[in-house]
C-alpha cells in the first residue's frame, strides 16, 4: 500500500485548513478527500487529485503512485494568477493587459451630483461613472475601477453604460479595521450581449474572495465549507461584514443559519447600515410564532436601504410573498409593488445587487 499527500499552498491560513482535494482513480472512483499535510492509503495506478481554490475553479493534478512511495501533490494559487482569474469568472479581458490610465483623479463619495459627469474609465464600453456614495473610486485601466469604503458607511455607485443607467452595491470591506489599498473593484466586461458591469470583492479579502469566486463558478458546495467554518471569523477577527453576508447567506440557502442566530443579531446590531443582516434575522424568524412588529419590519426594510447582495433581494421579495397567513397582505402587496418600481429591472446574474433603468 502507498500513500499520497496533498501539499496546498494558500495566502490564507484559514483557507489552508478548510480546502481539501479529492482523490479519483483511474476509472473516475471517488477514492477519499485529503487535507492541507495529510495523506492517504491508496494502490499504486494513476490518480486525479482536485481542489477548488481561491479563485473558485477546479484544480486537477494527475499523479502517478508507485510501490511504497508518498508522492506530494501540490496546489498553488499566485496572486497573479488570481488577478489573471478573476476577469475571466465574468467573461472580461485579463487584468494583466489592463493599461493605466493618465491624468485621472479618483472620484470621492457624494461626486457626481448636480449633474457632473466625471469620466474615469470605460474607455472601449462606453461607461461613464456618474456617482458614487460612502466609498472612493479611481481608474485602474480601460475597464476597472478600484473601490475603497468608508468605514462604516453602505457604498454604491452609479453608472451610465449605453441607454441604460447601473446602479451598482458595492461590496466594500467598511470594518470598523480597513485595509490598506482598495478593498472591492468594478469591471466593465464584454458579452454577446454587450457590455456588463460587475462590483466584485477585490482579491486582497483572500476568505471573502474566495466564497465570491466559488459562487461565480457554480461550486456551492465548496462555498458551503468554506462559508461553515470561516463566516464567524470574517465578522471578528478579519473585520469584513460584508464577507461574513456572504456567508451567511450561503448558509442560509442550504438551512444552516439557524445555529448562529445570536450571532447574526450581533452583526445586524453592531453593523447597522448593513440591510442584508437583518433580511437574514427575519428569515429565521418567519417560520416561527408571529412576533409583534416583525412585518413592520420587514416592511420598513423594503423601503429603506437598498440591499448590498441580490440573494438578500430575493429573499426579501420571498419573505413578502409568502408571509405566515394572510395578515396584511394587501400591506404586503404594496410593498412589492413599491420594490419593483423603486429598483426596476435588476440583473439575476450579478452576486451584488445591481440594477438597471433607461437613462433619462
Amino acid at each position: 500500500m502507498s500513500k499520497l499527500k496533498l501539499d496546498l499552498q494558500s495566502n490564507s491560513h484559514l483557507l489552508g485548513g478548510i480546502i481539501s482535494a479529492e482523490v479519483r482513480d483511474s476509472q473516475l472512483n471517488l477514492v477519499g478527500r485529503i487535507g492541507r499535510g495529510q495523506e492517504l492509503d491508496v494502490s499504486p495506478g494513476l490518480y486525479q487529485v482536485n481542489a477548488v481554490l481561491e479563485d473558485g475553479r477546479r484544480h486537477s493534478r494527475l499523479v502517478q503512485v508507485t510501490e511504497d512511495a508518498t508522492p506530494a501533490v501540490r496546489f498553488e494559487l499566485s496572486q497573479s494568477s488570481l488577478a489573471e482569474h478573476l476577469s475571466n469568472d465574468v467573461g472580461g479581458v485579463s487584468i494583466r493587459h489592463l493599461r493605466q490610465m493618465e491624468s485621472v483623479q479618483p472620484m470621492s463619495s457624494g461626486s457626481g451630483s448636480a449633474g457632473r459627469r466625471e469620466r474615469l474609465a470605460g474607455a472601449e464600453s462606453g461607461a461613464q461613472l456618474l456617482r458614487v456614495e460612502g466609498a472612493d473610486i479611481e481608474a485602474a485601466g480601460p475597464e476597472r475601477w478600484d473601490v475603497r469604503g468608508r468605514s462604516g458607511q453602505f457604498a454604491w455607485a452609479e453608472f451610465q453604460l449605453g441607454s441604460e443607467r447601473l446602479t451598482l452595491s458595492l461590496p466594500t470591506q467598511s470594518g470598523h479595521q480597513q485595509m490598506p489599498g482598495p478593498d472591492s473593484l468594478i469591471e466593465a466586461t464584454q458579452r454577446a450581449e454587450g457590455y456588463q458591469l460587475r462590483a466584485l470583492i477585490h482579491p486582497q479579502r483572500t476568505v471573502a474572495s474566495t466564497l465570491q469566486h466559488m459562487l461565480l463558478q457554480g461550486h456551492l458546495q465548496s462555498a458551503l465549507e468554506v462559508a461553515d467554518q470561516a463566516t464567524d471569523l470574517l465578522a471578528s477577527k478579519y473585520e469584513d461584514p460584508v464577507g461574513a453576508t456572504l456567508g451567511a447567506l450561503i448558509l442560509q440557502r442550504v438551512g444552516r443559519l439557524e445555529r448562529l442566530e445570536s450571532w447574526l443579531h450581533n452583526l445586524a446590531q453592531r453593523f447597522d447600515w448593513l440591510p442584508d443582516a437583518r433580511v437574514l434575522q427575519l428569515a429565521l424568524n418567519a417560520g416561527r410564532q408571529s412576533t409583534p412588529g416583525l412585518l413592520d419590519e420587514l416592511i420598513d426594510l423594503c423601503a429603506g436601504q437598498r440591499p448590498l447582495f441580490t440573494e438578500s433581494y430575493s429573499l426579501l421579495l420571498d419573505l413578502l410573498r409568502r408571509w405566515p397567513g394572510n395578515k396584511e397582505r394587501e400591506r404586503r402587496v404594496d410593498a412589492l409593488a413599491q420594490l419593483s418600481d423603486r429598483y426596476g429591472g435588476v440583473d439575476w446574474g450579478a452576486i451584488t445587487f445591481t440594477t438597471r433603468s433607461q437613462a433619462c
